[in-house]
């Protein structure tokens, strides 16, 4: 697979955007932050929000099955008062997993309820790796 040029990269993005409000990045539709391979997921130990546990290191997919429970904890609790069958309650799990991974995508972290996921390559990184073109367009 060869290389291609920025320009060409923001060209075929170009037609798969989508008009909204939400901030993108110029590069690709889910955020500079979906080409980052390496994530860390992080577990809150403590009252004060100031001591973290580490969980994981891996693809943003990898973090987030490492944070299953927490993730499914946290959609639980906000749902216990809907009287939901098992069919709704895990398309409301996916949702909510599909929400974080956008978050991801654009802004590089999301924070839950005790716990934390966040890209371990920042931004200005990405930026840099792009313009010395070391990703191809995302197809």
């Amino acid at each position: 697979m060869g290389k291609r040029h920025l320009a060409e990269v923001i060209q075929l993005d170009s037609k798969r955007k989508t008009h909204s409000n939400q901030e993108k990045s110029i590069y690709y539709s889910k955020g500079i932050f979906e080409l980052s391979e390496h994530w860390e997921a992080w577990e809150l130990v403590d009252a004060e929000e100031s001591d973290y546990d580490f969980i994981e290191e891996g693809t943003l997919d990898e973090c987030l099955q490492a944070l299953t429970n927490l993730i499914s904890f946290e959609v639980t609790t906000e749902l216990l008062r809907h009287n939901l069958g098992p069919e709704e309650w895990s398309r409301k799990q996916q949702s909510r997993r599909e929400e974080i991974k956008q978050k991801c995508y654009r802004e590089g972290r999301y924070k839950g309820k005790g716990w934390v996921i966040q890209s371990v390559i920042d931004k200005p990184t990405l930026e840099s790796m792009i313009k010395d073109e070391l990703f191809e367009p995302i197809q």
